[in-house]
């Protein structure tokens, strides 16, 4: 939540400064950026997700429909503890979501090991390329599709990507009967299928790695699914129905209802934060700030209210 500019900073404050507001009016005009009285908020939802890892995962069925994300897991080697980055984002993402109407939940490795055969399936992937071995973040990339096929399927998104319009209600139910689908092209940003589409797709990415080992670099899960987009393998809709550029949204304001009705999601990705002219260590921010402005064109509740109800703070 904004709140969230304070969160990865115990010991240095990440609120945006001014001068680097060039790109996006909404966030130059925001209240929260710069309001410090959020630092509690922020520092309250930040710990009990940095210092137990294992409440980053915990999930209850609540009838609600269910969109994943997956987590690598990657901790501080001093602390043990989540990255700050990573706690903020995933509480924004988990938040946002939420008021949505949808059920967030965080699948990891141990998602993935449920998978049948799993430990083949590790080292098929494993063997894509001969860095594969060292590069666990790759490793994880490409196992992801594994964990939501052990889960039964469903929707995924990245944990950078927010909800702009995707209200449960309408897009709760899997859509093309649960065939593989993609809503950002060939960046696995959003995607959904059936629980044997996700293993399908995992296979085949494999398979598509597997055949440029003797590449230099890595043959990412992404550059993998370009392939299978390109062999029309998977449902694409078009036009894509997320924003992925912080240029698209300059150009629309301001924001209204009208616009971001056409879209389900933003994508508030690497190229996002920079094209905004920002540090990444933002990120959280501008994401929570996005799900606030989105809302107040569309008259969706207040974010940052919401999230200090949850922790008890505004009655």
């Amino acid at each position: 939540l904004l709140i969230f500019g304070y969160l990865f900073v115990i010991d240095e404050v990440s609120t945006i400064p001014a001068k680097k507001m060039r790109r996006i009016t909404f966030l130059s005009n925001s209240k929260h950026i710069m309001n410090k009285s959020y630092e509690d908020v922020i520092h309250r939802m930040a710990t009990h997700l940095r210092d137990e890892p294992s409440r980053v995962f915990e999930f209850k069925d609540d009838g609600r429909p269910i969109i994943h994300t997956f987590f690598n897991s990657l901790r501080s080697k001093k602390t043990n503890r989540v990255l700050r980055i990573d706690a903020a984002m995933i509480a924004v993402w988990k938040h946002a979501w939420s008021l949505a109407g949808w059920n967030p939940r965080v699948l990891g490795l141990e998602d993935a090991e449920k998978f049948p055969g799993f430990e083949n399936m590790y080292e098929a992937v494993t063997a894509i390329h001969p860095k594969m071995s060292g590069d666990r973040y790759e490793i994880m990339c490409y196992l992801r599709y594994f964990a939501m096929a052990a889960v039964g399927g469903g929707y995924m998104s990245d944990y950078d990507v927010i909800p702009s319009y995707m209200p449960a209600d309408v897009y709760g139910t899997l859509p093309n009967n649960g065939n593989f689908t993609s809503y950002s092209g060939h960046v696995p940003a959003l995607l959904s299928g059936r629980g044997d589409e996700w293993e399908r797709v995992a296979r085949r990415l494999i398979e598509e790695g597997t055949k440029r080992q003797n590449d230099y670099r890595i043959f990412s899960d992404m550059m993998a699914l370009r392939e299978i987009v390109l062999k029309k393998e998977i449902k694409v809709v078009r036009p894509l129905p997320i924003i992925d550029s912080v240029l698209e949204l300059e150009r629309h304001e301001p924001i209204s209802c009208d616009y971001i009705r056409n879209y389900r999601a933003t994508h508030i990705s690497h190229k996002f934060i920079t094209h905004g002219g920002f540090n990444m260590h933002h990120r959280p921010v501008v994401m929570a700030e996005a799900v606030q402005t989105f809302h107040t064109a569309c008259g969706g509740p207040d974010f940052f209210d919401t999230a200090k109800m949850e922790l008890g703070l505004l009655r």
